[in-house]
């Protein structure tokens, strides 16, 4: 038996859900890294953004702002 299994096993977890918790870990730190990415390419281009609302595509915005 491998250590990670013994540990899996001691928490009363399989190895597979073991692995499946530690994955969905992984995915949150990703999906966090992307957001602060995203938030700081908004911050940097603010002023562009919002001559673009000015322009009748404040909907639009507002739209693919709601989905991140």
């Amino acid at each position: 038996m491998r250590k990670d299994e013994r540990q899996g096993e001691i928490q009363g977890m399989t190895p597979q859900e073991t692995e499946r918790v530690l994955k969905g870990a992984v995915d949150v730190r990703v999906q966090g890294m992307i957001l602060r990415r995203v938030e700081q390419v908004i911050a940097q281009n603010a002023e562009a953004i919002a001559k673009l609302d000015m322009h009748g595509m404040e909907a639009r915005w507002e739209r693919v702002l709601a989905k991140l």
